[in-house]
């Protein structure tokens, strides 16, 4: 049996342990600036817990009648906060018709309580079945977006703790139900028999909080990858993240003889461009460029800057003729698009396409593409040419 002494100590750890959380929390959402919209809710889930965890201090059978109400209603503001947060953490666009529901029937339950032990009954399975709604729709927020992207095992790991708070709750709301006198022990911390509580509280908070701290520095991690396999200027995918692609369509042909084919383009005269308007009208243009391919692009195609003006397109499942009429497309579409003011003239481009050969390496292939292109520009430049044979599409300038 825990001494009166022993619960203080454990209501102290689990007040340091919100009040540290909290402020790490806070730490993450103004200072660091990891997931900040999440980080801010998860901020004030913990203030607010704690909050209510100061009044449920107070709370005994003839505490007065307000310090139940206000410690449940502090506390599943809380909850709602944490809730709220992990659907920015996921980034889950979330109906809340469900649970302003929920908050107005609870808020109205509590305002029609009247003091006295039945109302502590009430009050408390008011409080659990709400708690365990809560828990419950967190952790499907959880599971449906973790699913999505690492599969079922680590959903289910990063879902068990709010699961867990769920079947708490749902337990708790039981108790307090069935017994014939509401349970001070479970409805209150002034104790002895609180100590099961107060644990199950501890480990769980601990355990939600390296949760979400781990996934929202995943987050980060994957922001920064991000950041690294992209072209900042034009948003489109890096030579490495290419080459790499380059690499599997390579692999994936040899080992289910699937045709894939390269296009590099490069555009026409964008030294002059940049001599004649400066850098940031190239940088301009270079993105009203990056738009047009992209538009023109099918789902599934490769789309990376290779360098200064030169950009590179893999199509998967494409064959020389497919490949030579989408490279026309992208050559018509871009000498039709008007550019940024005051760039008063077209952005043309010369296109080489290769099909993969069987034998070939990504090197030989990019080659290819490349000498096709010159062929193009020698050609006087605005045209399509490819590498395999004497096939072009071209209209010189």
């Amino acid at each position: 049996m825990q001494t009166p002494t022993d619960i203080q100590q454990l209501i102290a750890f689990l007040m340091l342990l919100l009040v540290v959380s909290g402020a790490g929390w806070a730490v993450m959402a103004w200072l660091v600036k990891i997931c900040p919209k999440a980080s801010k809710f998860f901020a004030l889930a913990h203030i607010q817990v704690l909050l209510g965890m100061l009044l449920l201090q107070q709370r005994t059978e003839a505490a007065a009648f307000w310090y139940w109400q206000l410690s449940d209603l502090l506390i599943l503001s809380g909850f709602f906060s944490l809730y709220l947060g992990i659907a920015k953490l996921y980034t889950k666009a979330i109906q809340l018709q469900f649970e302003v529901l929920l908050a107005a029937s609870c808020l109205l339950a509590y305002l029609l309580l009247i003091d006295g032990p039945a109302s502590l009954r009430l009050g408390g399975v008011v409080f659990s079945l709400v708690s365990m709604a809560i828990f419950a729709r967190c952790a499907q927020v959880e599971w449906q977006t973790i699913r999505q992207s690492f599969g079922q095992f680590y959903a289910g790991l990063f879902a068990a703790p709010l699961c867990l708070f769920s079947l708490f709750f749902l337990w708790r709301s039981l108790d307090t139900l069935l017994q014939p006198n509401p349970s001070i022990a479970t409805l209150s911390l002034q104790s002895s028999a609180s100590a099961k509580q107060l644990w199950f509280f501890i480990v769980l908070i601990l355990i939600m909080n390296l949760n979400l701290v781990g996934y929202a520095i995943s987050r980060l991690v994957s922001k920064i990858r991000q950041l690294a396999d992209k072209d900042l200027l034009t948003g489109v995918w890096s030579r490495r993240i290419i080459m790499q692609q380059l690499e599997y369509y390579l692999r994936d042909s040899k080992r289910n003889q699937r045709p894939f084919t390269v296009l590099l383009l490069d555009l026409d005269h964008f030294k002059q461009l940049n001599d004649q308007y400066g850098h940031a009208c190239g940088d301009q243009a270079l993105q009203a460029a990056t738009q047009v391919l992209q538009q023109q692009l099918r789902q599934g195609d490769w789309l990376g800057r290779f360098g200064g003006e030169e950009f590179v397109v893999i199509l998967p499942d494409t064959v020389q003729a497919q490949a030579l009429e989408i490279a026309e497309r992208l050559r018509l579409r871009l000498a039709e698009t008007a550019m940024p003011a005051p760039i008063a003239r077209a952005l043309t481009v010369s296109i080489g396409v290769a099909e993969h050969q069987s034998g070939q390496n990504v090197t030989e292939l990019i080659e290819q593409a490349d000498r096709a292109m010159y062929r193009a520009k020698d050609s006087g430049r605005n045209a399509v040419y490819s590498a395999h044979t004497n096939d072009t599409s071209s209209h010189t300038n």
